[in-house]
């Protein structure tokens, strides 16, 4: 390990639990995110700053971000070029949501600019809800914000087609035994 200079996560969202891990025990961690669609890569993490959590362009990829009407985060669109795929093979319908303009493929992923040219990942468009107010809610910052306590072991929020929404927590019944009420509560 003393040889290490950096891991790279990918393939799948990191938990904050997992990059924090990590980092806490002098790991430094990077993510990358990128997509089958884009050949690859289109953000990576820069080892150097020491911060899991953000990404940044890869030089010759050019994603853009776009609002999207509700939702907290901007998702991530590809000018069309020789990496990005023009279609999918005999899927009209996943094609036209994908492409709804041509030649920019919207990625369904969401992403906040935290510094200019930094991005964290905060959801797809595809998780996000609307509850019966017409208000939207993106559940994958609020379920990691709870994941964040040392009672929580898991954490989901639901809302759809409802006025509000309502968290459903497993405990971590480890952190509870042998503990009174009121140490429970001061955690």
């Amino acid at each position: 390990l003393r040889r290490l200079k950096f891991i790279i996560s990918g393939g799948a969202p990191l938990s904050e639990a997992t990059g924090d891990y990590f980092q806490r025990n002098g790991v430094n961690l990077t993510n990358g995110y990128g997509m089958t669609e884009a050949a690859g890569a289109i953000l990576l993490g820069d080892p150097a700053r020491r911060d899991w959590r953000s990404l940044k362009r890869i030089p010759g990829v050019h994603p853009e971000s776009v609002s999207v009407e509700g939702l907290k985060g901007q998702e991530l669109v590809l000018d069309h070029s020789p990496t990005v795929t023009s279609a999918y093979l005999h899927n009209e319908e996943a094609t036209a949501a994908a492409f709804p303009e041509p030649g920019r493929f919207h990625t369904g992923d969401l992403f906040t600019e935290t510094e200019p040219g930094l991005f964290v990942f905060v959801g797809r468009t595809g998780e996000a809800y609307k509850r019966s107010t017409g208000e939207w809610t993106n559940p994958l910052p609020i379920e990691t914000e709870i994941e964040k306590s040392p009672l929580v072991t898991r954490a989901a929020i639901l809302g759809r087609d409802r006025p509000y929404n309502i968290a459903i927590v497993q405990p971590a019944y480890a952190a509870f035994k042998g503990k009174q009420w009121m140490e429970i509560e001061a955690a």
